[in-house]
């Protein structure tokens, strides 16, 4: 799920430290570097998950339509159509 989750984001331009940050790894560098950068970067974790429920909502409602479409040729055949 991790993966998966990581992915999806890639394909949807979060930057990896972002991405990163949103699986709550370890990050790396100077210890200057984590002393004084302190950002917490919440608004920004927000908007990626909130990015990637929203491609997750879009699979889900894809898989559902199909899934309603098998065995009603009426909506197979619509789903075909809107394809093209």
């Amino acid at each position: 799920m991790r993966r998966t989750g990581a992915t999806l984001m890639q394909q949807l331009r979060i930057q990896p430290d972002l991405i990163d940050r949103c699986q709550n790894h370890y990050l790396g560098g100077s210890l200057v570097r984590r002393s004084y950068q302190q950002h917490d970067y919440a608004e920004e974790m927000r908007d990626a998950w909130s990015k990637l429920g929203t491609r997750l909502d879009d699979l889900m409602q894809k898989c559902s339509t199909r899934r309603a479409a098998e065995g009603r040729p009426e909506i197979r055949a619509s789903l075909t159509t809107a394809s093209r």
